[in-house]
């Protein structure tokens, strides 16, 4: 059993060998076919090259002077044809290529309103230390569900501002009102007719310029009364 799986291998080791022996003439033969190849175009080029048209000028001269009678007389040289000559007309441009197209920037775009809207739910997240409302998505990394911390309102508890104080009974009562609900808009109105009192330094606006003037002291608002007087 060895004895042939030895033979087996030395057969295929002498099939490999012939088989890169054959490679090595084919590639020997296309070296050679490919040497004789070059040469043949360099004796082309040397005979049709550009030396030779000159060079058949030459020999024809050379035996045109031979057959005539008076050949001493000088070879004239061959003279290249010139050119006629030609304006300087411009030679034609290639057209430019077509503009590329560029997006608009997000703020140059018209506006659309987004197909998905994003929701933060209910403002109803307080917070513990200083009882201000927060969207859930506000709170810390460290927040538990139970207990959230927020850090934008007042630092975790640092810092602690007194309460606002009540409003004046005159205000609360009036937030109580009916009549003064009803009719909000007049109050405002009326009070919204005010004159400014000022002290006005002058020394700003001398000269040319847009009309600006410069407050010294004090600035306060002069009113009357709500209801007008009777008459």
């Amino acid at each position: 059993m060895l004895q042939r799986q030895r033979e087996a291998d030395a057969e295929h080791e002498q099939q490999e060998l012939e088989m890169l022996r054959h490679q090595l003439e084919l590639e020997q033969d296309i070296a050679i076919q490919q040497q004789q190849e070059w040469e043949h175009l360099d004796d082309l080029f040397q005979e049709y090259g550009p030396q030779s048209a000159e060079q058949h000028a030459e020999d024809q001269a050379r035996n045109q002077a031979h057959n005539d009678p008076d050949h001493d007389a000088p070879i004239p040289p061959v003279q290249e044809p010139i050119p006629p000559n030609q304006p300087n007309v411009p030679l034609a441009q290639p057209p430019p290529p077509p503009p590329q197209w560029q997006p608009l920037p997000p703020g140059g775009r018209p506006y659309h309103e987004p197909i998905m809207k994003n929701n933060l739910g209910a403002m109803n997240v307080e917070c513990q230390h200083c009882h201000a409302l927060h969207f859930d998505c506000e709170k810390l990394s460290k927040s538990t569900h139970n207990h959230p911390v927020f850090g934008i309102c007042c630092l975790e508890g640092l810092v602690q501002l007194p309460f606002l104080p009540e409003w004046p009974a005159t205000l609360q009562n009036l937030f109580q009102d009916h009549n003064f609900h009803e009719h909000i808009q007049q109050y405002n109105s009326s009070l919204a007719f005010t004159s400014l009192g000022v002290e006005v330094d002058r020394h700003t606006v001398q000269g040319s310029g847009p009309a600006a003037f410069r407050i010294h002291g004090a600035l306060y608002h002069l009113m009357g009364s709500l209801m007008p007087a009777e008459g």
